[in-house]
């Protein structure tokens, strides 16, 4: 429970801080600067996917082949290899606020600052889920706190001092980059390239291919659900932002899991407790948000209830195959595991596609719909080869 919570304050740092950012630079810079976390959302899955292979993908092969030399060198090459991503986003910043249905003259520093700054956080990323995978759960929440910390104060404090954008993203980023440089020397022991992403992308396979779809998923269905009116383009801003932290918190179950079960220590009654307390905790803070904002924006509540209830639908659905999936990946088979994963991700893209032009809660829907269908075929397939003792233990069903 301890270390679930630690992890989940890590990622609730995290998602708070640009959140918060952005909220605050909108009121004191341009209003209009808040639409930059939309604009840029589909790049948090692009980060995400290089966090799945040089992050928790080499740790879990350096503790399957037992080679500690892997986690230095995937974070070596992620260095690089994310470098060049974000770079010829950055370089092409002006066509992707474009496609985005944007205006360049108005996103273009902002969201260039987003591109570097996601490079500079994956770099700091990795290396703290090295620190989690060697249980320095402490240490990696201190460097949180800190990186966050100075990312908001810098950020915001410069806004405050000079309404000219290229200074304020400029001492943000060199801070950060300062800091991450800090860490980088402290934590990081062996130069190393020598890194199979292959490999990595293999053992970790499920998340990568959940992630490269949803960067589509929400690439299109965004401005498709906003097409239906202001009223629902403000109710989905609304919950997005009273969700999209508790979303990102609820990924420490799935983190936790994985490292139970590479360290032989799962305990499924154990571990489908803590997380259901997590889960509640998180709803129970999305609807303090939910009255507490509300009366800051002009909602339409009927509408706004029913995309977070649907939201509140998925919460609770989570733990019901996350946990069992993640033993499938990694005990059982990582083929198996990412079909399904693969599976349920291209059927809610599909209905997005379908039902996006019918109706505006087509992305709440398919992501239900998706969550019920790994429920159903993860447990059949769990049921049909492993029973879980009554120690909480997961075993083959023909092994005594």
């Amino acid at each position: 429970m301890k270390q679930l919570f630690q992890i989940g304050l890590d990622l609730a740092l995290a998602s708070l801080n640009p959140i918060i950012s952005w909220f605050m630079l909108s009121l004191i810079l341009d209003s209009r600067l808040i639409n930059v976390f939309s604009i840029t959302y589909p790049l948090q899955f692009v980060w995400l996917m290089l966090r799945d292979i040089f992050g928790v993908g080499a740790n879990l092969v350096s503790i399957k082949v037992r080679n500690s030399k892997i986690v230095d060198a995937g974070i070596f090459t992620g260095l690089i290899f994310s470098g060049i991503i974000f770079g010829l986003v950055a370089l092409n910043i002006d066509k992707f606020i474009i496609f985005m249905n944007a205006d360049p003259s108005i996103y273009r520093d902002f969201c260039l600052y987003i591109a570097l700054q996601l490079w500079i956080q994956l770099v700091f990323c990795i290396i703290l889920d090295k620190l989690y995978y060697q249980d320095k759960n402490k240490i990696a929440n201190k460097y949180s706190l800190t990186f966050n910390l100075l990312n908001f104060i810098v950020f915001i404090g410069a806004s405050f001092l000079t309404k000219n954008s290229k200074i304020i993203i400029s001492a943000t980023l060199l801070t950060i980059f300062a800091f991450t440089l800090f860490v980088f020397i402290r934590e990081v022991r062996r130069v190393s390239f020598r890194f199979n992403i292959l490999r990595s992308i293999k053992i970790n396979s499920m998340d990568f291919g959940e992630n490269l779809i949803l960067f589509f998923v929400y690439l299109f269905g965004i401005g498709k659900a906003f097409s239906f009116g202001e009223e629902y383009a403000l109710a989905i801003t609304f919950v997005t932002l009273i969700t999209d932290i508790q979303w990102d918190v609820a990924t420490a179950i799935q983190t936790k899991t994985k490292i139970d079960i590479a360290k032989k220590r799962m305990n499924f009654p154990k571990s489908y407790k803590n997380s259901y307390v997590l889960i509640f905790v998180l709803i129970l803070s999305s609807i303090i948000a939910f009255v507490s904002m509300k009366n800051f924006y002009d909602l339409n509540l009927g509408i706004s209830i029913t995309f977070v209830i649907i939201e509140y639908l998925a919460f609770l659905l989570y733990p019901q195959y996350r946990l069992k999936l993640d033993f499938i990946q990694l005990k059982f088979s990582a083929k198996i595991a990412t079909f399904i994963k693969s599976s349920a991700m291209a059927f809610r893209l599909l209905l997005v596609i379908v039902f996006s032009p019918i109706t505006p809660f087509a992305l709440s829907i398919a992501q239900v719909l998706a969550q019920l269908y790994q429920v159903i075929f993860v447990n059949l397939v769990f049921s049909r080869r492993y029973k879980i003792l009554s120690t909480g233990r997961a075993i083959r069903k023909n092994q005594k």
